[in-house]
């Protein structure tokens, strides 16, 4: 390989030793060659804008919407959230430790941020079930992540892994991310 190109930009990275440390599709690589370990951030306006955005360094929430105006929208930081683990549920729902983060514009585009821990009892947060394409989205109250892919076999999310593992036995005492229509 002659050179490394990510999203059809080259970057610097030397091709012969290029090796993935961490890919977050649409938001960062962290890669590492022989000149040492390098964070690349996806340069993506669109995303700017989105409910979540997902940097190196931190998550940002959609505050207000841009305008037809011309003005640009405006982003919050959510503080204490490391980029590393946090997880978009959908377009509007994102998962952090105990906690499920979801924004919501009005009319005049201005978001709100609701913010529920495990402990709470969750209001129908209207995660797309063709996103989530299995029985249920749960989550327990030390803050873990389940989801029900069959009558008897549950799953568990590992963030640091990025990947779902069978569990045995099924999570109990556990509260229901989807309208309890889904079920």
């Amino acid at each position: 390989a002659q050179r490394v190109i990510v999203n059809g930009i080259p970057i610097t990275a030397d091709a012969n030793t290029f090796q993935i440390i961490r890919w977050m599709p649409g938001e960062v690589l962290i890669y590492r060659d022989k000149t040492g370990k390098h964070d690349y951030e996806i340069d993506n306006s669109s995303r700017y804008c989105g409910y979540f955005n997902i940097g190196l360094r931190e998550v940002t929430w959609l505050k207000h919407e841009a305008t037809n105006a011309g003005s640009s929208c405006k982003v919050e930081t959510l503080p204490g959230v490391d980029p590393e683990y946090f997880f978009r549920l959908n377009g509007n729902t994102g998962w952090y430790k105990d906690r499920i983060y979801q924004v919501s514009t009005n009319a005049l585009g201005e978001g709100v941020l609701r913010i529920f821990t495990s402990q709470e009892k969750l209001p129908a947060l209207k995660i797309d079930r063709v996103t989530y394409n299995y029985y249920h989205l749960a989550l327990s109250a030390d803050g873990q992540l389940y989801r029900q892919i069959s009558r008897d076999q549950w799953q568990r999310y590992n963030p640091i892994l990025t990947e779902w593992t069978t569990v045995s036995p099924a999570p109990t005492d556990v509260i229901s991310l989807l309208p309890s229509d889904y079920h």
